[in-house]
């Protein structure tokens, strides 16, 4: 078996000294010295899978508490290299004519309660916008035709406001909405004859 990695890392990284390459052919495939087990994505994939608790490696169960300590270390050191190299890449950045841009916060946009055209369209919900389907956008305008059709109904016929809170009236919406657009109304003669008869 070949122990062959890249060799600027195997001075420094600790990966190495708990695992090494199964073949030259292939370089992303690591084999773990405690249980043996290859992992495929490199020297980091396989100190995930010792270090432990990623759900994406699957966990050595072998491998000594003060190498999973060591390993985390080292990743976090690197992290925070990394961080700060990106920071000192800030700093060196040459300045135009002595002058630094800052970010214009007069031109964000700032939040205000006014509403658009579109905005019949999302709705508000926990922090976010969630855009409506178009079902939705058009359920409230089709409801309130209808019940302004169902309140023109008992204006008409003079039929009490509180028939409206009978669980019977409820269950008849219900029953319609069921059934669907296209329910073919009772006839003055089923009222009054088979209906009253199966109610009673």
């Amino acid at each position: 078996m070949a122990d062959a990695g890249p060799s600027e890392y195997r001075k420094t990284d600790p990966g190495w000294k708990y695992n090494f390459v199964v073949s030259s052919n292939d370089k992303n495939a690591i084999t773990c010295k405690f249980c043996q087990k290859v992992t495929k994505g490199g020297i980091f994939r396989a100190k995930l899978h010792q270090i432990g608790g990623n759900r994406n490696v699957k966990d050595c169960s072998k491998c000594p508490q003060e190498v999973k300590e060591e390993l985390k270390a080292y990743i976090i050191s690197q992290k925070a290299k990394k961080t700060n190299e990106g920071l000192r890449d800030m700093e060196d950045e040459p300045e135009d004519d002595g002058v630094m841009e800052m970010p214009n916060l007069q031109n964000k946009r700032m939040k205000t309660n006014v509403k658009g055209p579109l905005d019949m369209y999302t709705t508000q919900g926990k922090g976010k916008t969630v855009q409506k389907n178009i079902k939705d956008a058009f359920d409230k305008e089709i409801r309130g035709r209808t019940i302004q059709t169902i309140a023109a109904f008992f204006y008409q016929a003079g039929i009490a406001f509180n028939v409206a809170k009978m669980d019977s009236f409820k269950d008849m919406i219900a029953a319609v909405g069921n059934y669907g657009p296209h329910l073919k109304p009772f006839s003055y003669h089923e009222l009054r004859v088979p209906l009253l008869m199966n109610e009673v």
